[in-house]
Order: C-alpha cells, then sequence, then structure tokens
C-alpha cells in the first residue's frame, strides 16, 4: 500500500494505525482493493480502507491480526452481506447506504 499511495506519508496521531497520510490540499487517490474469499471477491473503495483520524489525515484502516483475520465493519461500508447458513455461503452486494438513512 505505502507503494501505491503518492501522499507525503504523516505520523498517525494515536500510533495504532501505521499508514496515515497528509491529505491537506491535496487529490487523495487511493487504491481500489480487492478482499479475496473463498467463492467470493469484494472490491473496497476508498471509504471501505482509509479512515480519517483527523482533519487533514487519512490512514489505513487495515491492522495486523495475531488470532484470526476480521473484515471489520469499516470494510463492509456501503455493502450488504447475505449469509445462507444451509449451503454455508456468504455473498456480497455493493448497496449506497445513504440511500436508506
Amino acid at each position: 500500500m505505502a507503494k501505491e499511495v503518492k501522499l507525503p506519508r504523516t505520523e498517525p496521531p494515536d500510533h495504532r494505525l501505521s499508514l496515515c497520510y497528509n491529505t491537506t490540499g491535496k487529490q487523495s487517490n487511493f487504491p481500489v482493493i480487492t478482499a479475496h474469499f473463498s467463492g467470493a471477491d469484494v472490491t473496497l473503495d476508498s471509504n471501505s480502507t482509509f479512515f480519517p483520524i483527523e482533519e487533514g489525515i487519512m490512514c489505513f484502516s487495515f491492522l495486523l491480526s495475531q488470532g484470526p483475520s476480521i473484515f471489520g465493519n469499516l470494510a463492509q461500508h456501503n455493502l450488504l452481506v447475505g449469509y445462507d447458513l444451509q449451503k454455508n455461503i456468504i455473498s456480497f452486494k455493493p448497496i449506497d447506504c445513504i440511500m436508506y438513512d
């Protein structure tokens, strides 16, 4: 990710997230990421992968995990997640959640 984002790096204010960028007065073109699951690929835009920590600072919201991986709530932004318990299948459908506000 650090090689793809063409913005100046900055120290994270809370020191939990490691990849933070100064977006003040700059066009923030963050890359699209695809999460690969068995039987499903999910395309994540910057609203699902970068979080505004404070004015002018955006941080990559993925963290390393010592345990099982978690597909967190930010990554699920603007997605309908379906669970078929009979077939043991998960599905994802992009949706504009603001329409249901």
